[in-house]
């Protein structure tokens, strides 16, 4: 957030790490996936203070961020779909690493494509954003 809230989001930092750090420690004896589960629920939560007020600062209204997540939600979406598709089609036979390359590439493709067709203007718009800046 550099819009001069330094201290709020020093604030947000110091309450997320201390609520990860205190939900990791509380769920590694059940394992590598109640670890997993506690970043899936417990980050957006500690996220979400820090979205709020980037929200207020810019002004956006929640259906405006959520318009802005589309695309990527939509890729993510495709992309899920077909690393699924691929791991039970074709890589159940695989040794592990060539397995993972596998999903790994038909997944970036996947996402790639997908917001290369669907989402090709904001791509395209971003892409000069980013590369075609005067400095």
């Amino acid at each position: 957030m550099w819009t001069g809230h330094f201290r709020a989001n020093m604030w947000f930092s110091l309450l997320g790490s201390i609520v990860l750090i205190g939900g990791f420690a509380f769920t590694v004896r059940s394992g590598l996936e109640a670890v997993a589960w506690c970043w899936v629920i417990v980050y957006p939560l500690v996220s979400l203070p820090s979205l709020i007020l980037a929200g207020r600062i810019l002004a956006m209204k929640v259906r405006e961020f959520f318009a802005v997540l589309l695309p990527a939600v939509v890729a993510c979406a495709a992309m899920s779909i077909v690393v699924v598709l691929v791991r039970r089609e074709f890589s159940g036979g695989m040794s592990d690493l060539p397995a993972l390359a596998v999903e790994a590439v038909s997944g970036a493709t996947t996402y790639v494509l997908v917001l290369a067709i669907l989402y090709r203007r904001r791509v395209l718009k971003i892409l000069r954003t980013v590369f075609l800046r005067q400095a």
